[in-house]
């Protein structure tokens, strides 16, 4: 039986954990499904993805499975902890990952969420750091949430809107938001790679397309190259 469930709609891909036994949990199971959902994803080049549980969860997840948590000895959340792969996996995407939370997001699973580009959560939703509980150490930054009643219907709005734009500057632009928040003070290199980044577009199809609909007074057709 799967433990998370993918669909795509048009330029837009859906993954969903589907672990109501564990409220979704996020271990080394049922974290590879949503992983491999998104390198699913970068392959068919969809614009942007969505992130979310089953509609009208209670729980959009409990965040790290107790069960899998070491027993003294070693730090719980190491490099290679399926949390953090799949942390990495949605800030690595290419295109723009939004939470689409309904129900309790608690423990990691706040952090899961905060590494989505964007987080539409319902007025309903609810956000608990809890391992401390655990006499587990954690920490986070801060929350950003953005409520809505409709938060399907606006989810998908606001996805439509961005997979509207053209992929590789949209993509540039991410990595270029990762590379600057990670770099204090920026590196030689990494100014390198921004610059590097921003060429890709300029020498792109879809940046002569976008200037040319612009001039022709028409809705460009953005392919991504």
């Amino acid at each position: 039986m799967p433990l998370a469930r993918s669909e795509i709609r048009d330029a837009i891909g859906v993954v969903a954990p589907d672990h109501p036994a564990r409220h979704n949990a996020l271990g080394r199971a049922p974290g590879d499904e949503p992983i491999a959902a998104l390198e699913d994803f970068r392959q068919r080049r969809l614009r942007v993805a969505i992130l979310r549980a089953a509609p009208g969860a209670k729980v959009w997840s409990a965040g790290h499975d107790v069960d899998e948590l070491p027993v003294g000895g070693r730090d719980p959340f190491g490099w290679d902890d399926p949390l953090r792969e799949l942390i990495r996996a949605i800030e690595q995407f290419p295109a723009p990952v939004l939470a689409m939370v309904e129900g309790g997001v608690w423990g990691g699973a706040c952090e899961t969420a905060l590494a989505c580009d964007l987080v539409v959560a319902a007025p309903s939703a609810t956000f608990a750091i809890t391992p401390a509980r655990l006499g587990v150490p954690y920490h986070i930054g801060g929350m950003l949430t953005f409520l809505n009643a409709a938060i399907e219907a606006f989810t998908f709005a606001l996805a439509a809107d961005i997979a509207a734009n053209a992929p590789l500057s949209i993509a540039v632009m991410k990595e270029q938001l990762r590379i600057l928040a990670g770099a204090h003070p920026m590196s030689p290199q990494d100014f390198e790679r921004v610059q590097g980044l921003r060429r890709l577009v300029y020498d792109s199809h879809d940046y002569r397309q976008g200037i040319h609909a612009f001039k022709e007074k028409r809705a460009p057709r953005f392919t991504g190259d």
